[in-house]
């Protein structure tokens, strides 16, 4: 090949363009860029769009967290009277006995015990996947399996998060916010549960959707350690600057009070950090933002993720957090699928009229020849036109079926919301929700405070204190103790006496405590937890169903909150499928036992397969009914099928009542050994085997198949 000269000689015929200074580059960007932040500083209107940016994100959540500051607050004053870190006491009370009562801890507990067993007392089958369609069945079975085992053995603090720290929020600070999101260090899931202290939403009006949606951003602050940032270099942008800037410190923004409050609970601190960037104690404070912004090139607001570093205000990621709506991808998949099947029935139709013209053209040129007379070729040619085929019918959404470049609309796009929002007592203004732990602890500081009253008094009522005038003379001070002597100077004999009076103070007032025992009783009803969710004994001679009457009464308003609770676990199980439906594998297979003991079966699950959304369904039943309560029900039900022949005689009804039994007495692997035992033969009819006929035949006129004799009895037999 002969080789070509490039040149800039005008001579040569071919110019090279000339270098076009940076600022006067067009500043275009993809939509679809796994980092904005590199592809906005590649270019100066990039980069002073990057600030003005920083600058919204940073004003955004520090006008948010110091407009929450109250039920901040708040959230650590009740975490004080929840952990029993009471203020000392100071003179004169300085050595008094300082008591707690921990009403709002044993009340607050006792409803998350009862609520968390009730959703997570089998970890085997927390939920349910409903298919969509007669055709999803093996589909939902299989995610079934694959849900409950991936929240039980592949996401190790799920337990943690949800079962134990979401519930103890739900029922103390009555509003939790949990984030779903997939760790590419550890390669899995996470749902992690948010203090007021790491989460920011502004003030709303009104906020009840349950992935806040209807709020016009969010915040998460993010604790990273050095090593944490350090794994982040692939993916975020100008981590070193960060890296290499001053050592984090604890009193950093966003100042977290809510860690040194806890430290001293527990009894520790947060040291400063060493001086040395390689082994500093405190975490990097980063943002991260997620809401509606205008971004340039935009014609609309766009929900965009930003991930900051807050003191630099460096931008270590930004993606527009957006995918394609599920729903609206099906449709156009459908479309696509229609389109290039009219695209392939046009082509043929094109086909099938060339061939008949050129049959018509040899025809026509036959007749021209004199090879074939008028009559053979006009009947030939109608031959022809009978076979043209129909034009294909163009699918009533294509809006211009002539153009080669018409096709379906392009999917909606839809913000990406990963965090769910639960409430205890839903608000009716602002977002935030209410909840009885906050009831409890007012309760539990009035109880502290009359306790502590009747402590000081009784205390006060053993110590004497004198009055004495300015005659008298003790001397040095000295303790008082046994065998110890003090001499006054300044009086003798009676005068002693009558120079120094002595002051008794009353014993502390009985009705201190009562009002204690009231407000205590008070609490307890406020939130209906008795002591008989603890259990507590019935009273003598109860029998077992006034018992089982009282829980019902005692757990029917906490069934109500628990299934709002339950509600937000069905959302963070459905982010959980989001999270699959992208980072899980092409295809895998995994073994899962059905349940503890059983034999585990091989299952394949592919990322394919949480395309689309699922119903979610709680398996918990929610009615806080207790073993026996379930064994009896199951044994009644028994004995109920017994009285009636018709469900007597029913194998699978009976079947089903004898896996309910097992069930409810906890035997899952004798109902694996039931269910694959084959189903037991249908009951004989009275009178001999099937189709046995009495003597002298069926009776006279009757239908063919109809059985003989009269109709079963109904009713109990007598």
């Amino acid at each position: 090949m002969d080789e070509i000269e490039v040149t800039n000689d005008p001579d040569a015929g071919v110019e090279l363009e000339e270098d076009v200074p940076e600022e006067e580059l067009p500043f275009v960007y993809d939509d679809e860029s796994p980092n904005l932040a590199v592809d906005f500083d590649a270019h100066p209107i990039g980069r002073k769009e990057a600030k003005k940016i920083a600058e919204t994100v940073r004003s955004n959540f520090d006008s948010g967290y110091s407009d929450s500051e109250g039920f901040r607050t708040r959230f650590m004053n009740d975490w004080k009277l929840f952990t029993g870190v009471l203020p000392p006491k100071e003179w004169p009370w300085k050595d008094a006995a300082n008591v707690h009562i921990p009403l709002m801890m044993e009340h607050v507990t006792r409803l998350v015990a009862r609520s968390s067993g009730e959703l997570f007392g089998d970890w085997q089958n927390v939920f349910g996947v409903v298919p969509m369609g007669p055709q999803d069945d093996q589909v939902a079975s299989i995610l079934n399996k694959h849900g409950n085992w991936q929240i039980r053995e592949q996401i190790p603090d799920f337990r943690r998060q949800i079962g134990d720290r979401g519930v103890l929020a739900f029922f103390w600070i009555g509003d939790v916010t949990a984030h779903s999101y997939y760790d590419e260090e550890r390669e899995q899931n996470r749902h992690e549960i948010l203090t007021p202290d790491e989460f920011v939403i502004p003030f709303t009006f009104t906020s009840t959707m349950p992935d806040y949606s209807d709020c016009p951003w969010m915040c998460k602050i993010l604790n990273r350690y050095r090593h944490e940032l350090e794994a982040k270099r692939d993916e975020w942008f100008d981590v070193d600057k960060i890296l290499d800037g001053p050592i984090p410190s604890a009193e950093d923004s966003p100042v977290q009070d809510m860690a040194e409050l806890v430290a001293a609970a527990q009894g520790t601190e947060i040291s400063d950090n060493p001086g040395n960037k390689q082994t500093a104690n405190a975490p990097y404070k980063l943002i991260q933002y997620e809401g509606w912004m205008r971004l340039p090139n935009q014609e609309r607001d766009r929900f965009v993720q930003v991930i900051m570093h807050h003191e630099t205000q460096t931008i270590l990621k930004m993606t527009i957090h957006e995918e394609d709506d599920w729903q609206d991808a099906e449709r156009f998949r459908r479309q696509t699928a229609e389109l290039e099947g009219y695209r392939t029935q046009q082509l043929m139709h094109g086909q099938a009229l060339s061939a008949l013209e050129q049959q018509q053209q040899a025809i026509i040129q036959s007749q021209e020849a004199g090879m074939a007379g008028p009559e053979l070729a006009n009947h030939g040619l109608q031959q022809i036109q009978q076979q043209i085929p129909p034009a294909p019918i163009a699918p009533h959404w294509l809006e211009n079926p002539d153009d080669p470049l018409s096709g379906p609309k392009p999917p909606k796009r839809v913000p990406i919301h990963m965090f769910t929002h639960m409430v205890c007592i839903e608000p009716f203004v602002g977002g935030y929700g209410n909840s009885y732990g906050r009831m409890q602890a007012d309760f539990n500081r009035a109880a502290n405070v009359l306790t502590s009253q009747f402590i000081d008094a009784g205390t006060l009522a053993n110590v004497q204190s004198f009055l004495t005038t300015d005659t008298v003379d003790f001397g040095e001070a000295k303790p008082v103790g046994p065998g110890s002597v003090r001499k006054v100077k300044g009086v003798i004999g009676d005068d002693l006496q009558k120079n120094i009076m002595p002051l008794k103070f009353s014993p502390a007032n009985p009705q201190l405590m009562e009002m204690t025992d009231r407000i205590y009783g008070w609490a307890r009803t406020s939130m209906q937890a008795p002591e008989v969710l603890s259990g507590e004994p019935g009273k003598s001679g109860e029998t077992y169903r006034g018992i089982s009457a009282r829980i019902e009464q005692a757990t029917k308003q906490l069934s109500v909150y628990t299934r709002k609770y339950a509600d937000g676990l069905e959302q963070i199980l459905k982010n959980n499928a989001k999270l699959n439906a992208q980072f899980l594998k092409d295809e895998e297979i995994i073994n899962i036992a059905a349940h503890v003991g059983s034999k585990a079966e091989p299952v394949k699950v592919s990322r394919a397969m949480y395309d689309r959304d699922y119903r979610v369904q709680i398996r918990a039943d929610l009615r806080f009914a207790t073993q026996a309560q379930r064994i009896q029900e199951a044994d009644e039900l028994a004995g109920f099928a017994m009285k009636f022949p018709q469900l007597a005689g029913n194998p699978n009804f009976i079947n089903a009542v004898i896996i309910k039994g097992l069930r409810a007495r906890g035997m899952d692997d004798m109902v694996e050994i039931m269910q694959q035992s084959p189903p037991p033969p249908p009951p004989a009819p009275p009178g001999g085997a099937p189709g046995a006929q009495p003597p002298g035949g069926p009776p006279q006129g009757a239908p063919p198949g109809m059985p003989t004799g009269g109709p079963p009895p109904m009713g109990p037999p007598q």
